[in-house]
C-alpha cells in the first residue's frame, strides 16, 4: 500500500467519523481483534466481559466525546429498562464513587 492509498484512507475514516459521532453497538470481540498484539488489553476486556459488559460504541473525540458518551449510556439504561418493564421514573442503579477513591483530588476540589 502506498502513502497515497494510507491517507486517502485515513481520511475517508475522518469523513465518516464527522458524519457518526457515536458508533453503532460493537461486540467486544472487535476490540480482542483490534488489540490481539497486547496481552494487558486483553486481559482488560475479558475482565470486561466477565462483569457483564458485551458490546461498545466508538464515539468521536471531539471534546465532548464525553458528555456524548455518558448522555448516550443514560438514555441506552432507560430505554432497558423501559423494555424490561420497570419504571423509568426511578433512579438507575449505581451510586456516585466514594471521594475517598480519588486520593487528596476530592478535597483540592473543595478548598
Amino acid at each position: 500500500m502506498s502513502d497515497i492509498d494510507g491517507l486517502a484512507g485515513v481520511l475517508h475514516r475522518s469523513e465518516e467519523d464527522l458524519r457518526y459521532p457515536i458508533s453503532a453497538s460493537q461486540p467486544l470481540s472487535a476490540l480482542s481483534q483490534e488489540f490481539a498484539h497486547s496481552t494487558n488489553h486483553l486481559r482488560k476486556l475479558s475482565e470486561l466481559g466477565k462483569k457483564g459488559y458485551a458490546h461498545f460504541r466508538r464515539v468521536r473525540g471531539d471534546g465532548n466525546c464525553f458528555y456524548r458518551a455518558v448522555g448516550f449510556a443514560w438514555l441506552e439504561a432507560l430505554d432497558a429498562r423501559a423494555r424490561r418493564g420497570k419504571d423509568i421514573g426511578e433512579v438507575l442503579p449505581g451510586r456516585w464513587p466514594d471521594p475517598s477513591s480519588f486520593g487528596g483530588l476530592a478535597q483540592e476540589y473543595y478548598e
